[in-house]
């Protein structure tokens, strides 16, 4: 039972059902294989990625939050049909878009 269950999801995780990487001005939201991750973009930093094996990955900081969570280093699953360097790009636009907008919000008018 185990066997078909790791096959099962090792297919669902091959081909990518139910995984997507969305940017917004907000943060960046992944979702694999049903599970929802939110990173806000003031939470994040310090892009960069790494190979083991087979796969490419995306790791980056994420800072302490008001909830208690503590600081530590995360990772994007996948690249999502994206180089590893065009996505840190993207990621790393996004982000740098963002900031510019919550300055611009945190002046005095």
């Amino acid at each position: 039972m185990s066997i078909v269950l790791f096959g099962v999801v090792g297919v669902v995780r091959v081909i990518g059902i139910g995984s997507h990487l969305k940017l917004g001005p907000e943060g960046v939201e992944q979702s694999t294989m049903g599970r929802k991750v939110f990173y806000r973009w003031e939470d994040v930093s310090n892009f960069s990625w790494i190979r083991m094996a087979f796969n490419s990955f995306i790791m980056f900081d994420q800072a302490a939050g008001p909830d208690g969570r503590k600081a530590s280093s995360r990772a994007l699953t996948d690249t999502f049909g994206l180089k590893p360097d065009a996505l840190m790009a993207l990621l790393t636009a996004y982000q740098t878009r963002a900031q510019k907008r919550m300055d611009g919000r945190a002046a005095p008018r």
